[in-house]
């Protein structure tokens, strides 16, 4: 294992400081992450195939837990993991079907030899690029910078040890590493985007259903104000705001239509453990001989931290969402 550099940690009480976390890219050394992860938490493992569109599971010592903020903002509310054998793990649906989008997190709890907690040396995300928002089109009114971010968070007893916030440090490549090692896997086939900005006009994709519903595009002009619902606001102080500055950057950002086919592939092979195998062999094969990144990166925690659960979740941004491949366990 690659000695690492720590991430800074400064513990005051309860206290604890949020820094940027020490990252090792996989472009620096083919096949890091394989061999970083043999023998400790590989996510991509397919014991945690049945991790699949569940809400909870359980392997090796961990539970594994999808959530998305609830309609108030504020709350979480249960969501479906989502796995195949070369990412790791990450929530379905969202803005990406196959990631961790902003409004998303994975919980993982462990059950640990020291009262539940263990010590965690590297934690192994996958998916986490520089160059996305360019790609499919996204814009983040916030800022310029098109690099994906990662939160990690870690927990004792509902209380906040360290959060450690990282940068994708690789571009995305023209070819996507998935599919060079699951066949049928395309690009865009796990977006779930639903809303058109064209000019002041806003458009809602509803999608067809299996009982028949055909797809809708509902289109409500944000210029116009709707008569009937202005007693909503009676005896109530407003302020009108200009979204014409907040939506410019999504302007003309291409719809995707379909965004579950990827899924649903991985779906039909779930129970195959050893078709799943082999894309996993496989994964492993091209990692060390293709050029082609799958925006791995490594990032270093403190080890000295007895961590009862892991949170991982994004910020707010035109394309932010990534998997978690695995947990190296610091020795004991």
């Amino acid at each position: 294992m690659i000695p690492s550099a720590r991430a800074a940690f400064l513990s005051l009480g309860l206290a604890a400081i949020m820094v940027p976390g020490v990252a090792l890219s996989q472009a620096d050394e083919a096949g890091l992450i394989d061999r970083d992860l043999r023998g400790h938490l590989d996510f991509r493992d397919v014991a945690f195939a049945g991790c699949f569109e569940q809400q909870e599971c359980f392997a090796w010592g961990a539970t594994i837990r999808a959530e998305r903020r609830g309609i108030d903002g504020v709350s979480w509310v249960p969501a479906q993991l989502y796995w195949d054998p070369v990412d790791g793990i990450g929530v379905m649906a969202g803005g990406q079907n196959d990631e961790i989008d902003f409004d998303e997190r994975v919980l993982v709890t462990f059950e640990g030899v020291k009262g539940g907690t263990i010590n965690i040396d590297r934690v192994w995300l996958s998916d986490i690029f520089i160059g996305e928002d360019e790609r499919y089109g996204n814009s983040d009114p916030a800022g310029s910078d098109d690099v994906e971010v990662a939160v990690i968070q870690s927990m004792f007893a509902g209380t906040l040890l360290s959060e450690e916030i990282v940068d994708g440090a690789d571009v995305l490549p023209p070819d996507p590493f998935n599919e060079e090692v699951i066949a049928g896997f395309a690009e865009g086939a796990d977006l779930l985007r639903r809303i058109i900005v064209q000019g002041d006009t806003i458009t809602v994709v509803v999608p067809s259903t299996d009982d028949g519903t055909e797809m809708q595009l509902l289109s409500f002009p944000i210029s116009e104000v709707d008569e009937d619902k202005l007693f909503l606001f009676e005896g109530i102080e407003t302020t009108e705001i200009d979204l014409a500055d907040i939506l410019a950057g999504f302007n003309d950002v291409p719809v995707n239509l379909a965004g579950t086919a990827n899924a649903e592939l991985i779906d039909q092979i779930l129970e195959d453990l050893a078709e799943l195998q082999s894309i996993r062999e496989q994964a492993e094969e091209t990692r060390l001989v293709s050029s082609v990144s799958n925006g791995e990166l490594g990032v270093d925690m403190d080890d000295t931290l007895d961590i009862e659960t892991l949170i991982f979740m994004s910020v707010l941004g035109g394309s932010n969402d990534y998997s978690v491949a695995g947990i190296v366990q610091a020795p004991e």
